[in-house]
Parts: structure tokens; sequence; C-alpha cells
């Protein structure tokens, strides 16, 4: 089954993300907060991280995710940002393009958010050699 990390500051979506997820099959590890540890998720070993980006501080989230991405050779995690920030998302539009992060802005549609897991899951499978069977 494949394992999905969440980071996301709000605890009623991290309490969605888990619910949502558990239910289409998948592993679920939820932290709260947006501060992502690329050394935590090495450790982990999750076939999926889903970053929430807030505009608090998108230096330090830019940051944060190029040291994710740099540290993601293949066969680690493809990462998938989730954010309501239009306006960061389209700041950091090129790097996330260049880091092959999939975005999805909230508020999301629910078959988009599972199409866009089922993708990500997908396109990390096919980089490590690895089979993923979809629960869905």
């Amino acid at each position: 089954m494949p394992h999905i990390i969440v980071f996301e500051d709000d605890a009623t979506v991290l309490e969605f993300y888990g619910d949502l997820l558990s239910r289409e099959g998948y592993h679920v590890t939820l932290v709260r907060g947006c501060r992502v540890s690329p050394a935590d998720v090495s450790a982990l070993q999750p076939d999926l991280v889903i970053v929430n980006l807030a505009h608090r501080d998108p230096e330090s989230d830019a940051d944060v995710l190029a040291q994710l991405r740099a540290d993601t050779a293949p066969g680690h995690p493809p990462v998938m940002v989730c954010s309501g920030d239009v306006r960061l998302i389209r700041k950091l539009d090129e790097q996330l393009r260049a880091w092959c992060c999939a975005v999805v802005p909230k508020p999301f549609d629910l078959d988009d958010l599972l199409g866009a897991v089922r993708s990500c899951l997908a396109r990390g499978a096919a980089t490590s050699g690895l089979a993923i069977h979809d629960a869905a």
C-alpha cells in the first residue's frame, strides 16, 4: 500500500487528508505544520509527499522544497504542493516546474486531488522501477 506523508498547518484540513487518503487505501502519515525536514522524509520512506505552502514565509518554503528536491534522486518520492495562496504558486511556478512538483491549488475538487495523487504515485513508481497498486 503506497505511503503518503502530508505536511499541513491546519488541523481540520490535515484530518480531512487523513480520512480521504486512508479511505482510498493509502497508508498516511500526517504532520501538523509546514516545516518539512528532508531527513525526516527520507527516514519515513514515503511514496509521495504532500506539502502545504503558506505565504507566511515563502522564501523558507522555497528553500525547503529546493532542499527536498535536491535530495530527491531517482527512487525518492515525488512532491505535490497544495496551497490556497495563488500568488505564491504563481511566484514559485518556474521553480515548481523545474523540480517536477505537482501543484493542486486549494480549494480543490476531490477528483482532481485524487487524480493528482495517483499520477504522482505512478510517476514515482516509474522512476523507481516499482509497481504501485492503486486502491482506487
